[in-house]
């Protein structure tokens, strides 16, 4: 009995040290390539400011990441530690790996530095160029935000078909520009530029936010008027018409009272 239960500790032992060298070893790996990979990135060329953008992302990555990596490996080389200390054979060119990993990494954070010192006149260069971006992107909310308040969704003396047209134009530009928005904030943080704030595209975003609201409405209603035109005079109950009209005059209502001033906005 004594001889079949130490037999079942020893298998027992010789599972958990398998599943301990398989967590180690993919674990082991994942480091090694990460570093491989972030070496490759640092040495690639930097001729232009998207790649400026790219190598300076890199560098700010590494150090985000650099006291949970200097975790991760302690933790790989206790687990093979382990391992060799129950007797497991570790072979000799993977125990190298775990040796250099820490040394490897550091070197990396080393190199990561002196490619941040090197490209230091080129940082300087283009935050001067994003700055002029940035400026020059201002002014292009701003004219079209004057465009916007008197052309916009929103105007005076348009139909409603006409501001349905113009409230879609008005969202896809805004897309657009959120997303160069988004480039510059970006470039921004890596020059340790001040974070540029763009007033009129979120004032264009908000309204836009209201007319859309009322417009949906003026789109169903226009829906709801197609279906009734499509049905044969036979099938038409006058009472369906009152239950739709006076579904949309409390919607209307409704979003009277939702919508702060909304008796001043034209499409209203």
């Amino acid at each position: 009995m004594q001889d079949k239960t130490i037999e079942r500790i020893n298998e027992w032992l010789v599972m958990l040290g398998e599943s301990l060298k398989a967590i180690a070893g993919k674990e082991l790996k994942q480091i090694i390539e990460q570093t491989q990979k972030y070496n490759k990135e640092l040495a690639a060329d930097m001729n232009s400011i998207d790649l400026l953008k790219i190598l300076l992302k890199v560098i700010s990555e590494i150090k985000d990441i650099s006291m949970d990596m200097e975790f991760r490996i302690i933790e790989v080389q206790e687990q093979y530690r382990v391992l060799k200390m129950y007797n497991y054979e570790i072979e000799e060119e993977t125990q190298k790996e775990v040796d250099n990993l820490m040394t490897n990494w550091e070197d990396l954070i080393d190199y990561a530095d002196r490619r941040n010192f090197e490209v230091d006149d080129f940082k300087q260069t283009y935050s001067t160029v994003t700055k002029e971006e940035v400026k020059s992107f201002q002014q292009k909310i701003k004219e079209e935000y004057e465009k916007y308040l008197a052309k916009g969704p929103g105007t005076s003396g348009i139909s409603l078909d006409e501001g349905v047209e113009l409230l879609k134009d008005s969202k896809e530009k805004v897309v657009q520009f959120n997303k160069t928005r988004e480039d510059n904030v970006s470039a921004e943080k890596l020059f340790n530029l001040e974070i540029s704030k763009y007033p009129e595209l979120i004032a264009m975003e908000e309204a836009n936010k209201k007319y859309d609201e009322i417009y949906n409405v003026y789109n169903e209603f226009n829906k709801k008027v197609l279906d009734f035109s499509a049905m044969s005079w036979s099938k038409l109950d006058a009472s369906q018409l009152n239950v739709a009209a006076d579904d949309f005059s409390k919607r209307v209502n409704k979003l009277g009272s939702r919508l702060e001033k909304a008796e001043s906005m034209p499409p209203f």
